[in-house]
C-alpha cells in the first residue's frame, strides 16, 4: 500500500468531495472507516434548524468519522486542532440565543468553531470561529465548510512514527528561492485561500498563510521509507527541523 496524490481532484470542482476527502484520510492515515451514509441523519429534523444538503452530508461525515476514531480504529490523526475530531471535541448543535450552529469545541470552553444561522443553507457556507466568554461572543470569518476541513486533514498532517519537516517562511528573497525549489519536488500543486497542498507519490506538504512576517511550511512522508526525498529538502533548506512523532500517538 501507499499513497497516491489525491486532494488536487478538489480543485476540479467535483460534487462528491466528501468521497474525495475519505479516500484521502483513509489512505493517508491508513484508518479503517466504518461505512460511510452521507444521509443516514437528517440534521435539520433533528436539530430543528434549516440547512442545506451538503451541509447535512458534511455532518453526517464528521459524525462517521468521529465514530471510527473513537472507537480506536488503527489511528488518531494529528492536526491544527490536536488530533482530528475525538468525542470532547465534536459539538454539533444550534444555539438559539447566539443563532449559531456549532460544528466543534476547542478544548479551551469558551472556543467553537461553526456556522451563523444566516449561512446555513448555502452549499458551502463560510466557518466563524466563536469566542464566548461571560462578556461577549465574537464571531470572526475563518475558512468556508470545504477549506476548513482541508485545513485539519491536510495541513501538518504528520503520521505515527514518521517524522515531520516544519519551518517558518520569511519574506527575503533567499528563503523564497529554496521554498521554490522544494515545491517542484512535488507533482500537484492545489491552492486555496488559506494554504496550498502539494502532493508526490508518498508525501504532501502545505503552506499556510500567516502574517505579515512569515508562513509556515510542513512537510510530511506517508512512511519512513522516503529518506532520499526528504534528504533532498533538506539539503535545499539547510534545515534539521526535524519532529518526533513516536510518542505523540496512541495506538
Amino acid at each position: 500500500m501507499s499513497y497516491r496524490p489525491t486532494i488536487y481532484k478538489l480543485a476540479k470542482g467535483q460534487e462528491n468531495y466528501l468521497e474525495i476527502i475519505n479516500h484521502f484520510i483513509t489512505t493517508w492515515y491508513e484508518i479503517e472507516m466504518k461505512q460511510c451514509d452521507f444521509n443516514s441523519c437528517d440534521f435539520e429534523k433533528f436539530l430543528g434548524v434549516k440547512i442545506s444538503k451538503k451541509l447535512n452530508e458534511f455532518l453526517n461525515y464528521l459524525t462517521c468519522l468521529n465514530y471510527t476514531l473513537v472507537q480506536g480504529k488503527k489511528r488518531m490523526i494529528y492536526t491544527a486542532i490536536e488530533y482530528l475530531f475525538p468525542m470532547q471535541n465534536l459539538k454539533i448543535g444550534y444555539d438559539e440565543d447566539t443563532r449559531f450552529f456549532y460544528l466543534f469545541q476547542e478544548e479551551r470552553q469558551d472556543f467553537y468553531y461553526g456556522i451563523p444561522q444566516e449561512y446555513l443553507q448555502e452549499e458551502n457556507p463560510p466557518v466563524f470561529r466563536l469566542i464566548k466568554n461571560n462578556k461577549e461572543i465574537i464571531q470572526i470569518e475563518d475558512n468556508n465548510l470545504l477549506e476548513f476541513l482541508i485545513s485539519h486533514i491536510c495541513v501538518r498532517a504528520s503520521k505515527i512514527r514518521v517524522k515531520s519537516f516544519g519551518m517558518f517562511i520569511t519574506k527575503d528573497d533567499e528563503t523564497r528561492n529554496k521554498i521554490e525549489k522544494v515545491c517542484k519536488l512535488f507533482e500537484y500543486k492545489t491552492v486555496f485561500r488559506k494554504v496550498t497542498i502539494f502532493e508526490k507519490d508518498n508525501a504532501i506538504a502545505s503552506i499556510e498563510k500567516g502574517d505579515d512576517a512569515a508562513d509556515i511550511l510542513s512537510i510530511n512522508t506517508w512512511n519512513i521509507g522516503e529518506k532520499e526525498f526528504m534528504k533532498q529538502v533538506i539539503d535545499i533548506l539547510e534545515w534539521n527541523g526535524w519532529s518526533d512523532n513516536m510518542f505523540r500517538y496512541k495506538m
